[in-house]
């Protein structure tokens, strides 16, 4: 059974990697939008844009989302927002403390640190119990947040992404195609990090971006669809 599994999973990454480019202008507009995504509004189009790939993706006939009706993909973008920062509660409250305790001596003293006194006790921060726990509850809890998008995609109810028995069951169900195309969305932020150090590969990080936004979204839909004996 789970080789027949993981021959599905290499079935659709086989037949998928293709699929953010479907559109070649929207693809264009999606990587326009992450370029911008220092700001707020274009991030939470992106995100209303995954929720897009999602719905789609779950249909029987799946037909390739577009950047239309602004004012929908901004609220799909909302509730996004919204599903994952309840998810990542605990990780956002255990890292602000963190960043509390950091800089926190200095704001009592009322001086600035010089460099060196600063990434001293950054260092320090990070590598402690709190911080580490902190980045421990992030990877567990991202992992999450693609199978909650999906049972809100795919019942039309937000509150259905916070229903545990519904997020297990679905994980139970698509494990462990579902591991593998997280540990691949994993590995694609960070190639997508390294990019952004770089100044001579900076300009392609919004390509390849976008892309994963996209391609991650498609496959962990694909998964789920075959795991419940769907056809695209």
């Amino acid at each position: 059974m789970p080789k027949a599994k993981s021959s599905s999973l290499f079935e659709n990454i086989k037949s998928e990697y293709k699929y953010p480019f479907s559109d070649i202008n929207h693809f264009l507009i999606g990587c326009i939008l992450y370029l911008l995504s220092i700001f707020v509004l274009p991030w939470v189009l992106l995100y209303g844009y995954v929720v897009r790939v999602y719905r789609s993706s779950l249909k029987p006939k799946s037909v390739f989302p577009l950047f239309n009706d602004l004012k929908n993909l901004f609220i799909d973008g909302l509730k996004y927002v919204g599903v994952m920062l309840a998810y990542l509660s605990v990780h956002l409250i255990t890292l602000m403390i963190g960043i509390y305790l950091i800089v926190s001596p200095y704001i009592a003293s009322g001086s600035f640190p010089s460099i060196e006194d600063f990434n001293t006790a950054y260092i320090a921060a990070m590598s402690s119990p709190l911080m580490i726990t902190s980045l421990v509850l992030f990877y567990v809890s991202y992992f999450f947040i693609p199978m909650a998008l999906i049972q809100f995609v795919s019942t039309g109810s937000l509150k259905k992404a916070f229903n545990l028995r519904l997020l297990f069951n679905g994980l139970k169900r698509s494990m462990p195609a579902y591991l593998a195309v997280y540990l691949i969305v994993l590995a694609a932020d960070y190639l997508i990090k390294l990019l952004s150090f770089n100044y001579y590969t900076s300009f392609i990080q919004p390509i390849i971006g976008f892309y994963f936004m996209v391609f991650g979204a498609r496959l962990f839909a694909k998964v789920y669809k075959t795991s419940a004996g769907k056809t695209a």
